[in-house]
């Protein structure tokens, strides 16, 4: 994952400015990934269940005057 990409000193200092520690830090991004992978996950599986369903009809709507 990108976060993985990070060195290890950078990583040290975010720690240390949040005052985490860097195991615990770490346990909050693995946290934070998994919630953003579920939530796009989801997301998707709505978008192919919605464009799977055929379209609605159209309303009917009476001529004016």
């Amino acid at each position: 994952m990108w976060w993985r990409s990070i060195d290890t000193a950078a990583i040290s200092r975010a720690a240390a400015t949040m005052g985490l520690s860097q195991s615990a830090l770490s346990r909050s991004v693995q946290t934070l990934e998994a919630d953003l992978e579920a939530t796009v996950t989801q997301g998707f599986t709505r978008c192919r269940t919605h464009l799977s369903q055929p379209p609605m009809p159209k309303a009917h709507t009476p001529p004016l005057g």
